[in-house]
């Protein structure tokens, strides 16, 4: 049976998370625990792997293989706009 799991990302840096995912679903502000969080399916068959979740500011270049885009989060109303985005290692 699959199940959802939360790992804690970084703000504006690459961040590495590890498990049996099969997809990453999202990206979000966690307002009551004041972090910035990615839900990812987890999948008991699937093999540990590694994820590289990576965020790029509106108006920065991106790399031609970033993954697949995850979300947006606007932090400070605004002045700082984060895009994330996945991809398997």
């Amino acid at each position: 049976m699959k199940t959802i799991y939360k790992y804690k990302v970084n703000l504006l840096d690459d961040t590495t998370i590890r498990g049996r995912i099969s997809k990453v679903l999202t990206v979000q502000y966690q307002q009551n625990t004041e972090q910035i969080v990615v839900w990812a399916e987890i999948d008991p068959y699937e093999e540990e792997a590694d994820w590289l979740i990576s965020s790029y500011g509106t108006g920065h270049a991106i790399p031609e293989d970033v993954g697949d885009y995850i979300g947006t989060i606007q932090f400070y109303t605004g002045e700082l706009v984060a895009h994330y985005f996945a991809m398997k290692l």
